[in-house]
């Protein structure tokens, strides 16, 4: 039924509108003339066309409204038209010309697209190219994720892939790149393996999916080139079709054994559920079965556990999996199938027999199961090996990144390290006599909410409901905590519990926040058993602890299969750790421990024998507070764990500072079995810091030293760093190595590769005429703790005359804060005094650590932490003025900072190394954010070289205002209030949000930023670089 009002028509005529086949009302490119495009004719139901007769009768004033009721038609099954533009004509006697347009679908939080690809039109294959794309943009995103497999490439080559400005792929035109200065696409390439079959897994900025959006790619093409030698002639194509309401699925092997990988699409039609896709990997000319499961996971490898056998009504008893027909895949010599296959009895979500989340298998030519896939918590896809290297004096291109083959612990990568987070502590619900214990992590990141966790003394091989209620107490927990648009979503969440009673539990769902658009924090969490019962819950609670996903250790070769969430934070009574264990050995006790190393990634041996890369038991002196630190297992293999220990901080550094360290469990055999990194998930470790030392057995006369900051915020790890003492004038490398000590050569490593098919670290240094580097370098395929985790592995840098290792240190994870210097704005010194200093919280205060360079040689100078928030150069400060540093940051009228000094070398190097009392980082006289200014030596007056605010490289930035009374003004009214600002990292805006008292009743007026750094100086509305004044 569509309602609808329309405007600005002719006075009292009749007109038609229309639902049309195109996506898209965009005015780009230009039509051609006589063309329909962008939004095409009428979608018709096959040949018949029912919207001949649909019009509209306007008033005397050209308005007019509409009510029509339209059969076969729907918004996200058969004949779907979500997406589709809407046309409005003028009237016959204005030869019914297109008048409006508009795209069904927007106000939306996340949009999703499907492309298939066929042969581009007019070519004659050579290469018969197809697969299938899906696309995906988060509002507020302004990026595209695009995934998919394409088949039928040429082997082992490389070529390029665009998405176009046509809406037709006859008439596809060039690369879309509307309003930008440069072409996106021009380095988009697939890479191809031996069969032909090349993965994408990719973002892609600065385009989009809602409707009207800029730069929508909806209803445009996607061109696949051939490679360079074949011309790279068009050889395939597909239009981008927006879905709504359809899930895809992602197919990754069951074991080593086999190498299947596919992507397939399940969706709703007036004729039941519709499924297709393509697999590849298989065994080729082979013929098997592919079904749909029982189980919600792929967890158990080729077995997937007897709970997971064929999905159908068992009341019913007919198996539609294979009677009357079997449902089969055909590969062809390459490996490849695609399947297409409708399946009346089932639905995708709310029909008879839903299949969201169920598990689809693959079987190979003996009927063994291998492969599997399900919409929730998909692996991401692992692209091909590179393409043959290109002929010589070419540059390489650089391959995909691959993902972690098993990265323990479970699920890291889901949780950004930094951002706030919840913890669920279930237990039995109240007036139920349950057993339901668990611990649950909940966080919002990505436009999603992410909860995962263990939940233990469940029914054993059940699945059943688990929902966030309304209520914020068990006691009163209400009903389903519905999405902004009245939709339950939690109506399908389930969990599945194993013969034992435990269930993992893995969600991320969109439309929902910690604190902000739909807040889910305080709520009650319930679970229900298999007759609905009510019989557990738990409240979603802020936490500032850390937390340690705990996984199977690496290497170890026993029958436990360990798995848990703990947390740990910090106490009046000393660290606490809190959590649920499972997979341990049944009724049994073991010990478990905080190690000294920050990894969970590797078991190395050191060469001396003295010690392994996750270390020993991590000791209070010569005191081992942890040799009779015990869990005990029930009958199910599951430990509640909840410890106090003192002596520990979390990141207090001369107070044993657990952070980033590894907890290890043991069997009941001692051996090691389970392990995992104290922040290493959620509200974790974000930050790490590496001082060198001379390399291990490096004999020459080169004194090279660095200081590294790695930070890591919206799945990018950044390394920033200061080296010194290299060849003047030259460049040299630097590399993350493999190893985790200094001490010996032999434990250093080779560069750290992990599974990527070719070495990374092609990074360098480049000196200036003192001998002095400054790095700074991103990626994506490396993290602190979770996808390729470098914490606690050797930093490296290496001389640019003969390439020998010169330094060498080990990346710790740390508390501290950094900040970044540079030259002192409107500096006249002459001087390019730049460095990095971090501030390290300590148990009475902090430790600052830092180098600094650029200075005058062998001299005497200060540096300070001074009062004001910035190095801005903006406005040019006033003669005699402090702004926008000011003066020293002091404790009342006491300046400690006034014997803080730094003493330089010959080439004008110093490091500083300097306790200061009473200041902290986020408590009294916290100096996060403040300036930290970098003064010449008293024989050039003191003069201010060098500025860095502490506190760079998060995710999320916070701020506050305290409003009062302006100066100079008399109070006829008196203004008081509260405002707080945050920015996120990419989103270039700020959120503002306040309360303000004593204004005129019942007025308005304005408030804007102002450029000054002080309320008696606050200069006019700030702007900086921007052609128009946005206050």
């Amino acid at each position: 039924q569509f309602e609808g009002l329309l405007t600005g028509l002719e006075s009292s005529v009749t007109g038609g509108w229309h639902v049309h086949a195109g996506h898209s009302c965009s005015a780009y490119p230009a039509a051609a003339v006589g063309s329909t495009a962008p939004a095409f004719g009428h979608y018709k139901i096959g040949d018949n066309d029912p919207w001949t007769t649909v019009k509209y009768n306007s008033d005397a004033t050209g308005n007019a409204w509409v009510s029509q009721p339209m059969s076969t038609y729907s918004l996200y099954n058969s004949y779907s038209i979500t997406g589709k533009a809407i046309v409005v004509h003028l009237s016959a006697a204005s030869n019914g010309a297109r008048a409006a347009c508009g795209a069904l679908g927007r106000w939306k939080s996340k949009y999703s697209a499907s492309v298939m690809l066929d042969t581009y039109p007019g070519y004659t294959p050579g290469q018969t190219i197809k697969g299938l794309l899906t696309m995906s943009s988060v509002v507020g995103s302004n990026s595209l994720k695009i995934r998919g497999i394409i088949t039928g490439l040429e082997a082992s080559a490389m070529g390029g892939w665009h998405v176009h400005e046509g809406f037709s792929c006859d008439t596809a035109g060039g690369h879309y790149y509307e309003g930008l200065q440069t072409d996106s696409w021009l380095d988009t390439t697939w890479y191809a393996d031996d069969k032909g079959v090349a993965v994408l897994d990719m973002e892609m900025a600065d385009f989009d999916l809602a409707p009207g959006a800029t730069r929508s790619v909806a209803g445009r093409t996607v061109v696949f080139h051939l490679s360079n030698a074949m011309g790279k002639s068009r050889a395939a194509c597909g239009v981008i079709e927006p879905y709504d309401k359809a899930e895809v699925v992602t197919v990754e092997p069951l074991s080593a054994e086999f190498k299947v990988k596919g992507m397939l699409m399940e969706w709703d039609t007036s004729s039941g559920l519709y499924i297709a896709g393509v697999l590849t990997g298989l065994e080729p000319d082979v013929t098997s079965e592919w079904h749909v499961h029982k189980g919600f996971g792929c967890a158990g490898g080729s077995q997937l556990g007897a709970i997971d056998v064929h999905y159908f009504d068992s009341v019913e008893g007919i198996d539609h999996w294979v009677n009357p027909l079997r449902t089969t895949y055909t590969a062809d010599a390459m490996g490849v199938a695609y399947i297409e296959q409708t399946k009346k009895e089932y639905s995708l979500f709310a029909g008879s027999l839903p299949v969201y989340g169920r598990t689809l298998v693959v079987h190979m030519a003996s009927m063994s199961k291998g492969a599997c896939g399900g919409q929730n918590f998909s692996p991401a896809y692992l692209p091909p090996p590179p393409p043959t290297p290109p002929a010589p004096g070419s540059p390489p291109p650089l391959p995909p990144p691959l993902p972690p083959s098993s990265p323990p612990p479970l699920l890291t990568t889901t949780f950004e390290p930094n951002a706030p987070f919840a913890i669920v502590d279930m237990s039995a619900y109240p007036t139920m006599a349950s057993t339901v214990q668990g611990t649950l992590v909940v966080q919002a990141s990505g436009g999603m909410l992410h909860i995962f966790g263990f939940v233990t003394g469940l029914e054993a091989s059940t699945t059943a409901g688990w929902h966030v209620h309304t209520g914020y107490t068990c006691q009163s927990a209400g009903d389903h905590y519905l999405d902004a648009s009245g939709t339950d979503p939690w109506a399908e969440t389930t969990y599945t519990s194993d013969a034992n009673g435990v269930a993992e539990i893995a969600l991320s769902m969109p439309g929902f926040t910690m604190d902000e658009l739909q807040p889910v924090v305080g709520r009650a969490i319930v679970l229900h058993s298999s007759t609905k019962a009510r019989i557990g819950c738990g409240l979603i609670t802020p936490s500032p602890a850390k937390l340690a996903l705990m996984g199977r250790y690496p290497g170890y070769l026993g029958e436990s299969n360990v798995a848990g969430v703990l947390a740990v934070k910090e106490t009046s009574d000393g660290l606490h750790f809190v959590g649920t264990i499972v997979g341990l050995a049944a009724n049994a006790n073991g010990g478990w421990h905080v190690h000294t190393g920050y990894t969970c990634d590797e078991h190395a041996v050191f060469a001396d024998g003295s010690s392994t890369s996750v270390g020993g038991h991590y000791k209070i002196g010569n005191v081992d507070p942890w040799s009779n630190t015990m869990y005990t297992a029930d009958a199910q293999g599951v430990a509640q764990v909840e410890l106090t220990m003192t002596g520990f901080t979390l990141a207090t550094s001369d107070v044993y500072p657990v952070l980033g360290r590894a907890i290890v469990f043991h069997d009941p055999s001692k051996a090691r079995s389970g392990c995992g990194i104290v922040g290493g998930a959620a509200g974790g470790v974000s930050a790490a810091m590496v001082k060198t030392s001379k390399y291990p057995g490096y004999m020459g006369n080169m004194n090279v030293s660095a200081m590294a900051w790695l930070s890591e915020a919206m799945g990018t790890l950044t390394v920033n760093a200061v080296i010194t003492g290299v060849e003047p004038g030259s460049t040299g490398g630097w590399h993350i190595h493999s190893g985790f000590s200094c001490t010996d050569a032999a434990d250093v490593g080779g560069h750290y590769q992990a599974d990527l098919p070719t070495d990374p670290w092609t990074t360098t240094w480049t000196a200036d005429s003192s001998g002095v580097a400054y790095v700074s370098w991103s990626s994506t395929q490396f993290s602190l703790e979770q996808l390729r985790p470098v914490a606690g592995r050797t930093f490296v840098v290496h001389l640019a005359t003969d390439g020998k290792k010169a330094a060498c240190g080990l990346i710790t994870p740390t508390g501290a804060e950094v900040a970044m210097l540079d030259t002192y704005p409107n500096s006249a010194t002459g001087k390019m005094v730049k460095g990095m200093v971090a501030a390290i919280p300590m148990n009475n205060g902090l430790q600052f650590e830092g180098l600094l360079t650029g200075l005058e040689s062998s001299v005497t100078g200060g540096w300070h932490v001074h009062a004001g928030h910035s190095c801005s150069a903006y406005p040019a400060a006033a003669v005699g003025s402090t702004a926008p540093a000011f003066g020293h940051y002091k404790i009342g009228d006491n300046d400690p900072w006034t014997t803080v000094k730094y003493n330089s070398d010959a080439t004008g190097n110093a490091w500083v190394s300097q306790p200061m009392s009473t200041y902290s980082l986020y408590n009294s006289y916290s100096i996060t954010g403040k300036a930290i200014v970098v003064h010449l030596s008293a024989a050039s007056n003191g003069a201010r070289a060098a500025c860095g605010a502490l506190g760079r490289w998060k995710s999320k930035y916070s701020a506050s205002v305290m409003l009062d009374t302006y100066p100079g003004y008399t109070p006829g009214q008196t203004i008081k209030g509260l405002l707080t600002m945050s920015s996120v990292v990419g989103s270039n805006s700020l959120k503002i949000r306040g309360i303000i008292t004593g204004l005129e009743a019942s007025a308005m007026g304005g408030w804007h930023v102002h450029e000054g750094f002080s309320c008696d100086t606050a200069g006019g509305h700030y702007y900086e670089g921007l052609q128009t004044d946005s206050w």
